[in-house]
């Protein structure tokens, strides 16, 4: 007769022989699926550098296109006088005036947009902030409680508004090596680390990914004076009617010409606060809209479609700007506030000298100061 023990051995084996091959199931799964992570990351950065690295002769056509758009403004500055409106021929510069002698095979493509159309988030105080938040969707106690943690961000005192944080309450929340800034930001993406607004921002929420591109693109601080209400989105439309007790629809339809369909030949423009339709009992030096145009990012182009591309694009200002009430607006260096820096979503070179650029020199003669200039970032935050 064969003792018990001798009977129950084998399945042990048999047991330990199971648990050692899924383990190692576990780990080649594991270890599979890191590569494959791997290697799509590497491919993509390739794809990247393929697509716009390394052509020469693209960045050569891409500066050499903003020089060009950048002239067409100046000359059109000359001619008009005073920048209103993108029906003016700015906001198109090449259809205005073609760029000639183009390499073979390649194209080349620009777009000015008047970032003097956003809000300056250097000139809002707290209830004009809470307004354009509401404005965007946002109910009056989460406006309220994203402008009070904005505000303690920027106030110089360590003072905590009512829903607010200030630097004892960064110190004991899960980002502890984050502190407020205590003065205005330096760059949009700052905002990525203002409790509050970080969790909005890196929501995947559709609702809330659409109301961040809404915030992100109407405010600036590119200027510090009026927005042109020519180039205003709904957004700032919106709260200009609030702030300065205009009509935004009417200004949206007198701006839609007789058709009433935006972007047709008979779309019109202000020239002059004082229009009918801008009539506003506030005094002229408290309102939030104007009708001028004063910085605007430029963006270049350049491509041999389905190959690469090389984009250049940058923030200009008329140098008049900066001295008459411009000069407040903050310059353009990273917030020092997380050393790990913002999680911006740009990628890509930049450099806020254009004399770094080959064949910039010439840039240096337009009529224009360059606040920051930038090649190949994909999603530039003004």
């Amino acid at each position: 007769m064969i003792p018990e023990w001798q009977q129950r051995r084998p399945r042990r084996q048999n047991g330990q022989k199971g648990a050692v091959l899924l383990v190692v199931l576990v780990f080649v799964f594991l270890l599979s699926f890191i590569t494959m992570q791997f290697v799509s990351e590497v491919g993509e950065k390739l794809q990247y550098r393929v697509q716009t690295g390394g052509d020469a002769v693209l960045r050569r056509v891409a500066l050499d296109g903003w020089t060009h758009a950048v002239a067409v403004l100046a000359e059109i500055k000359e001619v008009e006088g005073t920048f209103f409106s993108g029906g003016q021929g700015w906001s198109d510069p090449f259809s205005y005036e073609p760029m000639t002698g183009l390499p073979d095979g390649v194209e080349i493509e620009a777009r000015v947009e008047d970032l003097t159309g956003r809000l300056s988030l250097i000139s809002m105080d707290e209830e004009s902030f809470r307004e354009f938040l509401e404005s965007i969707g946002w109910n009056l106690n989460d406006a309220s409680r994203l402008t009070d943690l904005y505000f303690d961000w920027i106030d110089e005192d360590d003072m905590v508004r009512a829903q607010g944080a200030e630097s004892r309450e960064y110190r004991n929340g899960e980002r502890s090596f984050i502190r407020p800034r205590n003065a205005m930001i330096k760059r949009m993406d700052e905002f990525w680390q203002i409790r509050g607004f970080r969790e909005w921002f890196l929501s995947n929420d559709p609702v809330l990914v659409e109301s961040r591109e809404l915030f992100l693109g109407s405010l600036t601080l590119m200027h510090s004076g009026p927005a042109n209400i020519n180039s205003a989105n709904d957004a700032v439309l919106d709260l200009i009617g609030k702030v300065d007790m205009v009509n935004p629809l009417g200004v949206a339809q007198y701006m839609a010409g007789r058709d009433r369909i935006p972007g047709t030949g008979d779309d019109r423009y202000f020239e002059d606060v004082n229009h009918p339709y801008l009539t506003s009992t506030r005094n002229t030096d408290a309102r939030m809209s104007g009708v001028e145009s004063r910085a605007f990012r430029v963006t270049v182009r350049a491509s041999r479609p389905g190959l690469s591309h090389h984009v250049v694009s940058a923030i200009v200002r008329e140098p008049s700007s900066s001295q008459s009430g411009q000069s407040g607006a903050p310059s353009t260096d990273p917030a020092p506030s997380d050393p790990n820096a913002a999680e911006s979503s740009s990628a890509g070179e930049s450099t806020s000298n254009p004399s770094q650029a080959s064949g910039s020199g010439r840039m240096m003669d337009l009529p224009f100061e360059i606040l920051e200039l930038s090649e190949n970032i994909i999603d530039a935050r003004d």
